[in-house]
């Protein structure tokens, strides 16, 4: 009898071992995935008068917090969250980067895309069509060109969104939305931006940033928010912030952003969120500048701003 209680125990564990195999591959298969994007330099961008564009200091230093958040804070696994910066943020790699998350997800996971780098607009191309300016919005990254290279438009984003199959989704985007490539008369304070030679004369935008992208939202089955770092006829600006007393660059709207949410009461809604990261840019930037345009005021597109961020 003890012999057959023996074998009967043996061949349970045997069971547990042999189902436990079975279940970590189905659970490892897909879970909370994040593509996150930091380029401080475009070398083979041009301005109008031929000189390169000016690199950016804080982008990439900004991607590697952001990555770092979303694992330690929120509980992105690790090997689920790539990160692309510099020569590896090309329009290839981010595309590509892309069709590999497609295939992870599920509809049950949450994804997040960042990008912190230089925006810019140029004349607009199909499948959308941009009836009040005719300008899509980029984003440049590292193989980025005057000519329209390297570009992440709008309209493409939106659909590689559209793509994936997750119903959580939150993008967030530390780059101005025009291309004005304006440069501050305080040093200090380094636009995102980069300007492209367009058939229309832009104008000031008063419209919602990325049309295109917002476009990719309204499906009643996806919970989709988008957090924006300035206002459409605004500059995000980048400067020397202090953290863990030492001085380094990096986006104001990204560095406001990550303290709140590395806050204890880092559960707070959306909406409070964007109520934070807007007083303190307020508080230190803002309060310095008469001028509406001369300031930044990040924005919140969310069809549940009460919700936290990553909900």
């Amino acid at each position: 009898m003890q012999r057959l209680t023996e074998q009967f125990r043996a061949a349970g564990l045997a069971l547990l071992t042999f189902l436990a195999g079975l279940l970590v591959p189905l659970t490892s298969l897909a879970d909370d995935c994040a593509l996150v994007v930091g380029v401080n330099d475009c070398p083979a961008f041009r301005l109008p008068n031929g000189g390169r564009a000016r690199p950016l200091k804080g982008a990439e230093f900004d991607a590697d917090r952001m990555a770092q958040t979303l694992m330690k804070r929120f509980g992105f696994p690790r090997e689920h969250i790539t990160v692309l910066k510099g020569k590896a943020a090309t329009l290839a790699g981010v595309t590509a980067a892309f069709e590999q998350v497609q295939q992870r997800l599920r509809p049950t996971d949450r994804f997040v895309f960042y990008y912190a780098g230089h925006g810019t607009q140029i004349d607009d191309v199909k499948p959308f069509d941009e009836q009040a300016d005719g300008l899509d919005e980029a984003l440049c990254l590292f193989d980025a060109t005057e000519k329209g290279a390297g570009l992440l438009r709008d309209d493409q984003l939106g659909l590689l969104l559209d793509d994936l199959p997750a119903q959580r989704v939150t993008v967030l985007l530390d780059c101005c939305h025009s291309g004005t490539g304006i440069k501050d008369g305080d040093d200090e304070f380094i636009p995102r931006s980069l300007p492209i030679a367009t058939s229309r004369q832009k104008k000031q935008k008063t419209d919602e940033p990325w049309v295109d992208l917002q476009g990719s939202t309204k499906s009643i089955e996806r919970h989709v928010t988008v957090f924006y770092a300035c206002q459409p006829e605004q500059q995000a600006y980048e400067r020397r912030v202090r953290i863990e007393g030492q001085f380094v660059r990096a986006g104001q709207f990204t560095h406001y952003l990550l303290e709140a949410l590395n806050a204890p009461d880092a559960d707070i809604s959306s909406q409070q969120l964007l109520e934070s990261v807007t007083a303190r840019l307020d508080a230190e930037f803002n309060s310095l500048r008469t001028t509406p345009i001369d300031q930044q005021r990040p924005v919140l597109q969310s069809g549940d701003s009460l919700s936290p961020l990553f909900n």
